[in-house]
């Protein structure tokens, strides 16, 4: 693995220690909540990505 994908999987590693709080309390269509959900699936796709490297 280079230095790139090392310092990327660092950079992913703080992003996914990172504690999100959310505001939106809806019960209806809570987007905070189904952004947080994106984020997450998002961060793991990366890391993926930078493994495979």
């Amino acid at each position: 693995m280079n230095g790139n994908a090392q310092k990327t999987l660092s950079e992913l590693s703080n992003l996914k220690a990172t504690n999100v709080q959310l505001t939106d309390n809806s019960k209806v269509m809570n987007t905070e909540l189904v952004s947080a959900l994106k984020l997450d699936g998002l961060v793991a796709i990366a890391e993926s990505i930078a493994e495979s490297k």
